[in-house]
């Protein structure tokens, strides 16, 4: 690990949401994916329905990545390139969209962080461009184009995650936005032959920012006492993603009747409340009569700050439970203590019991309508 450069006094101009924090010693945390709880462990019974409002200006083609913010959805389409902006009951309010390449515009969008009533946008074209909630161009900072997420870490800073591309750079660089100088970067590349598509390391939290990596069950901490592991999780019986697909592939076809699990990163980190939440997609190989079959599961773990007690459960959708509908169909948004799952209209009208007797305000809601977006809150 790279010692960080930046002085603690430069650090909290940068970070100014932060507040100290001591230096932490890791312990092993244990999570067993065979012994999960049931969801009513970890979620309020009650779950808010809401149905985004559908005009031609708020069509939603793919969902990319949905944020919360001062109680609006920020939804990013990878169709048509925007982010489309809804408030909590749903209405449509606004559109990012500045596709092209000149002034103010994007050519796509990498990733898109919301801090202090402003958009940013990553785009491919090398820059991170600032807009307002109307949409109006604000300014950009030239970065470089080897990153596929971003954080917005402070007023005057941005942090870029790169994930298997070059072996030349690292992993973690926070810039300047005013000058795009590198205040602190670390983390060299560890080459693995298996890559990963869009995924969202790092989150805001009041003690730092909370980060995760590639191929590695550890969390850290980054704030003005440096970069430190916080957390090393430990998946009993879970094989590691190995070196090549070539060992892969092969070790798969050798596992017999046991089945294997693969977690290759944890997809979105959060703390609410002085616990930490994870929340990873995970692989179970196994063959039914002689057939190789894989289930793809989602889990979500959470685990005490100061006690490293933990507790995992399972949101594949498999769940029977009546009271927790819609889990595991897809999570969109893990934060400020809200899961968000987004499901096609079509789903929740033909789901049984019939969510239309049973939330009769959804009794007007079309199959072709816009997305719906289910809210669970966490205790």
């Amino acid at each position: 690990m790279k010692t960080p450069r930046l002085s603690a006094i430069a650090f909290c101009a940068s970070l100014i949401l932060f507040c100290s924090c001591s230096e932490k010693k890791s312990e092993v945390v244990s999570i067993d994916l065979k012994n999960c709880v049931a969801p009513a462990e970890m979620f309020e019974p009650d779950f808010e329905i809401i149905p985004l409002e559908t005009t031609e200006e708020s069509l939603i083609g793919e969902i990319g990545k949905v944020i919360l913010h001062d109680s609006c959805f920020f939804v990013e389409d990878r169709t048509q390139k925007a982010i489309l902006i809804f408030d909590w009951k749903g209405k449509y309010l606004n559109k990012i969209s500045r596709l092209g390449r000149g002034p103010g515009e994007y050519v796509n969008i990498l990733d898109f962080d919301v801090y202090d009533g402003f958009v940013y946008v990553f785009s491919g074209s090398g820059y991170v461009l600032r807009y307002d909630t109307s949409g109006k161009f604000i300014d950009q900072m030239e970065v470089d184009d080897a990153y596929c997420s971003m954080l917005v870490a402070g007023r005057d800073s941005i942090l870029l995650f790169a994930n298997n591309i070059s072996n030349s750079k690292l992993n973690y660089r926070l810039l300047d936005w005013k000058t795009g100088g590198v205040l602190d970067e670390w983390d060299k590349f560890e080459v693995r032959g298996i890559g990963v598509g869009k995924w969202f390391p790092m989150c805001r939290t009041d003690n730092g920012i909370l980060l995760s990596k590639l191929y590695d069950y550890n969390l850290y901490l980054y704030n003005q006492s440096g970069y430190n592991k916080i957390v090393e999780v430990d998946f009993p019986g879970l094989d590691k993603i190995p070196e090549t697909p070539e060992n892969y592939f092969e070790k798969t076809n050798v596992i017999g009747d046991k089945g294997l699990y693969v977690v290759t990163h944890f997809g979105q980190t959060m703390s609410y409340k002085g616990k930490l939440y994870l929340y990873y997609n995970c692989f179970e190989y196994c063959y039914v009569d002689g057939i190789k079959a894989s289930k793809f599961m989602q889990y979500l773990s959470e685990i005490d700050a100061t006690t490293k007690e933990q507790r995992t459960a399972a949101i594949d959708g498999y769940t029977k439970r009546e009271d927790f509908p819609f889990l595991g169909c897809g999570v969109e948004a893990l934060q400020d203590g809200k899961l968000v799952t987004s499901i096609p209209c079509n789903t929740i009208l033909n789901y049984k019991p019939d969510c239309v007797t049973r939330y009769p305000q959804l009794a007007n809601i079309k199959e072709d309508d816009n997305l719906v977006f289910i809210v669970h809150h966490l205790k």
